[in-house]
Formats: C-alpha cells, structure tokens, sequence
C-alpha cells in the first residue's frame, strides 16, 4: 500500500517510544556498581538514584530556560548528586558522566506496544521525530533499539537551536517533511507543556500520551496503540 503523503505523523522519542526511565534507572544501577560508590563511599542505588533524578530534572529546566551550557548540564548534575552525599570530586563526576552518556543511549527499553504500532502506522504514513535530546545521542538511541527505519526525519534541539514547544523546532520538521498541510500534521508525546502546546500552537493535532487524565479537548491516550484509530479517522 502506497504511502499517504498528506498525513504526516511526528513523534516524541523519550517517554514516547523510547522508555528513558528504564533505561537511564538501568545505566545508574550499573554507575553504583562500575564506580564501587557503595564500596568506596557509602553511596548505595536507592538514595544515589533518589538524589540524581532531583537534581538532573533541575539541571534540565536550568538548561531549557537557557542559563545553563550542555557540558555543565552533563557533568554538573553528577556533581551535585556525588555533593549531596558529601563527595566534591569533580574528576570522579566526569568519568560517570561519560559513562553515563556512553551507555545509556544503548540500552534497548521501548514504551509497551511502540514497535507493533510503529509496524502498523510505518504502512501508511510518513512518519518524522522531534526531540529536545542531543542529535548524538538520539542517533545512537534510534539505532540500538530498533527505531531507526521506522522514520524519515529526525530533528533535534541542538540542529534547531531551539527547545519544544518553542516553534521553531516544530518549523525545522515540518519544512524537513516537505511543507504538509498543518491540519493534516499529528503530534505524538508526553509531555502536556513541550509536546502539547508546542505542537498546538505551531497548528499540528496533538496526541497526548500519558496516564494522566485532564479536561481537555486534546486527544488522549495511555496506550500507544490507541494512536492507531485516531490518526486513521
């Protein structure tokens, strides 16, 4: 069956399809045990994780609102973490860092049911990513999990210099689409503020994917293949 090139279909990738909790959850057990931090210093998963996931969604607002560099966000949430246990070891923080970077893309976890939908939608439909991840990184997450031939696209914040829901990375996809008509454009994610209202006011349908309920016209689903019916109708 020949593509439906009107209906373009733009997808989210962490949390979306590729499942970032699990995998990063998976690569800081993996930092506890590779860097001996229980061992060494006490530091055992449960309270490492707890302090990181605090500390690293801080660090991500820092450097969406634009006051922080990507190098301080990699390595300085590590900092942190390793401070709140009372070790300031700047040379340790970057080696886990770059551990971090290094494996975690390559973990292999996907969102319930992504594969099987995108199998299904992939027949019909060109379909694109959008992310506010870094290009290498997303490029080696794609790739290791099998995502990768499912779309034709890919943008990320750093190629539009710009984070969802700003515009512009929205505009980057579109015109890297071929220009469709907005109306026949979907937009699939997880988060309400970036994937929702920045699809929603560039003039995409968004497609809220999350167990969160609210009152809302936007189309919601909890199950990724809930998407399927919606964007055949």
């Amino acid at each position: 069956m020949a593509l439906d090139l009107k209906r373009h279909l733009f997808f989210d990738l962490d949390r979306t399809l590729w499942d970032f909790d699990s995998n990063s959850k998976e690569t800081l057990a993996s930092i506890v045990v590779e860097f001996k931090l229980e061992e060494h210093f006490g530091i055992s998963f449960d309270p490492f994780y707890k302090y990181y996931e605090k500390i690293n969604r801080s660090y991500w607002a820092k450097y969406a609102a634009g006051e922080i560099e990507r190098e301080s966000l990699r390595v300085d949430r590590f900092y942190n973490t390793l401070r709140s246990f009372g070790l300031e070891n700047e040379n340790l923080a970057k080696q886990i860092s770059t551990y971090y970077l290094g494996e975690c893309p390559k973990k292999k976890n996907l969102i319930p049911n992504a594969l099987s939908v995108l199998d299904s939608l992939a027949k019909d439909f060109p379909l694109h990513i959008i992310t506010n991840g870094f290009t290498a990184t997303q490029k080696i997450k794609l790739k290791e999990s099998g995502l990768q031939d499912y779309f034709q696209n890919m943008v990320t914040s750093d190629m539009a210099n710009a984070q969802k829901p700003s515009s512009k990375i929205f505009e980057m996809a579109w015109n890297l689409a071929g220009s469709p008509d907005k109306e026949n454009c979907f937009y699939i994610g997880d988060d309400w503020n970036a994937d929702v209202r920045g699809a929603k006011q560039f003039g995409f349908t968004p497609i809220w994917f999350s167990t969160e309920y609210r009152k809302t016209r936007v189309k919601q689903v909890s199950d990724l293949n809930d998407i399927i019916p919606l964007v055949r109708e």
